[in-house]
């Protein structure tokens, strides 16, 4: 089949007009004219702040992240300069828009904790046996896998969806290791 037949048609029964941008004002990809980022969504999550507007203009400023509110280097230097691990502090604060108290954060660290391992055999049949290098894809697929595995996959109530989350935050540094170690396997192999 010369998929080109197709294509050719395809472009040009889908190509759009570029003055239509401007007459409905449509943002071309995540910027606006004048160069700032196009608002996407509205959240309390995160922000990125790169620059200011002065006066109708644009000015560069030192950039950064901030996870409900809390500027990400501040967070990340606290944690480095007090020798701790910081994964699950900053979980917590994503999810419960605080810091926590060390005894709530003992509390999610043991549900975490409670979370952590696989189903039986999940790491043979999903992460090791099926093909493929790519370590985030290897992820994306395990994380897709885990689906089938859950009791009550389509609830959407809050403690529910609450559960699955946790659930799977505390499976992703285990899907992260298995993963690279599946494609350190895969690629020993494939040179024997």
């Amino acid at each position: 089949m010369e998929i080109n037949k197709y294509a050719g048609p395809i472009k040009e029964l889908n190509n759009i007009d570029k003055s239509l941008y401007d007459k409905f004002d449509i943002k071309r990809g995540l910027r606006n004219k004048n160069g700032t980022g196009v608002l996407v969504g509205i959240t309390k999550v995160g922000d990125v702040c790169g620059y200011k507007i002065e006066d109708g203009k644009k000015i560069p400023t030192h950039g950064e992240l901030y996870y409900r509110g809390y500027p990400l280097t501040k967070l990340v230097k606290d944690v480095e300069d007090t020798h701790r691990l910081g994964f699950e502090e900053v979980i917590y604060l994503l999810i419960f828009n605080s810091l926590a108290q060390k005894d709530e954060l003992d509390g999610f660290k043991e549900i975490l904790a409670s979370n952590m391992t696989l189903p039986r055999g999940f790491f043979e049949n999903t992460i090791l046996n099926l093909p493929g290098t790519d370590i985030m894809n290897k992820m994306m697929g395990s994380m897709l896998a885990l689906y089938t595995y859950d009791k009550d996959p389509d609830n959407t109530s809050i403690e529910n969806v609450l559960g699955q989350s946790l659930s799977l935050i505390a499976k992703i540094p285990l899907l992260a290791i298995y993963s690279y170690q599946a494609n350190y396997i895969n690629l020993a192999e494939s040179r024997s």
